[in-house]
């Protein structure tokens, strides 16, 4: 069985794109992803701002167009890719993305 048959959500990403030839940047619509998101074990993750931030995990192909710092939205709930990892090896290649709920 293949770990596709467990992506129960469809995301929207959005990218940090440089506008023009200017230094601006704006967010641009990316792909739509299939994908499994779950929360980690009550776990917070501290960043740069000293802030506590929720965590989750996200399950999607090898091949989705997606790379740290990109926004991930679900619905009303925006997330931030934090880390990412790809599994790509055996039968069930895919990639593992740590997201950060309310930056």
């Amino acid at each position: 069985m293949s770990i596709s048959t467990n992506f129960d959500s469809l995301v929207v990403v959005y990218r940090l794109a440089q506008v023009g030839s200017s230094n601006r940047r704006e967010w641009g619509v990316g792909d739509t992803v299939p994908c499994h998101i779950q929360p980690t074990n009550g776990e917070q993750v501290q960043l740069a701002d000293g802030a506590f931030y929720d965590t989750y995990r996200m399950w999607c192909a090898v091949d989705a167009d997606v790379v740290l710092g990109d926004k991930v939205v679900d619905g009303s709930i925006t997330y931030v890719i934090n880390a990412l990892k790809t599994m790509n090896f055996g039968k069930n290649r895919h990639k593992v993305s740590t997201l950060v709920l309310g930056i």
